[in-house]
């Protein structure tokens, strides 16, 4: 304990000083490794992790998610926030062929089930007013697994949105998985739009006729999620 207190006071107020990251997975992962030494491990792996290149980050990341599903569930809520947090920071505009196939990996076993799981919670996650309770559609253990009681703000929560949406497709989940995130995706309302460019909807009756107009068109059926966000707009809507 006197050891890892005189790292802590080293090493925790200097982000300057890279940890050994895969050495110390490698010890978490390690099926001889007490339950003590993961609970230090993790505690560590988190500040090491985010020492990390933003290239080693996008690199690894998927890999963390090799076997979470066996992971205890307070440590699966941190490495999923790091994964979700890389995903943001390096697939919010697309999502390179070698971090798909790794994503890509995990699709139809457990460790993707849990990881989808998280991304539907992140996507339902909206920041509450002044910072404070829950959001709609999420339990307050939910909503802390994914913020880790640090609300999520602005172009932060958005990167993080748009890059789960991209590492999902690339994921190729089954249908049944990957329609209701979609879904909430559609229904999203964090997308930071300024005012002044903000387009106000179209009167009723040309929102039905265009709805008749898209439901004879099987480019516009195709296009999910936009065709029930534009279904729900047409009849609905009262924001564009």
């Amino acid at each position: 304990m006197e050891i890892l207190s005189h790292i802590n006071k080293r090493v925790k107020q200097r982000p300057e000083i890279s940890l050994p990251m895969l050495d110390l997975w490698r010890i978490y992962t390690e099926s001889t490794s007490s339950t003590i030494v993961r609970n230090f491990c993790v505690v560590y792996i988190e500040m090491a992790f985010e020492r990390l290149l933003r290239e080693e980050k996008g690199s690894i990341a998927p890999d963390l998610l090799i076997n979470i599903s066996n992971v205890p569930e307070q440590h699966q809520g941190i490495i999923l926030r790091l994964v979700v947090k890389v995903i943001g920071e390096c697939n919010a505009h697309k999502v390179d062929d070698a971090a798909a196939s790794k994503y890509q990996s995990i699709s139809g076993s457990n460790d993707g089930l849990v990881f989808s799981d998280f991304c539907f919670q992140t996507i339902l996650y909206q920041t509450p007013p002044q910072g404070i309770g829950c959001p709609a559609g999420l339990s307050v253990v939910q909503s802390e697994r994914v913020t880790g009681k640090l609300p999520l703000k602005g172009d932060t929560l958005v990167s993080r949105k748009l890059g789960i949406l991209n590492v999902i497709e690339a994921m190729q989940l089954a249908p049944e998985i990957v329609y209701p995130l979609y879904l909430a995706a559609a229904s999203d309302s964090a997308e930071n739009i300024p005012a002044e460019q903000k387009v106000d909807p179209a009167h009723s009756s040309l929102r039905v006729r265009l709805m008749g107009v898209f439901c004879r068109s099987i480019a516009a059926a195709n296009a999910f999620p936009y065709t029930l966000q534009c279904i729900f707009g047409c009849i609905y809507g009262t924001f564009s």
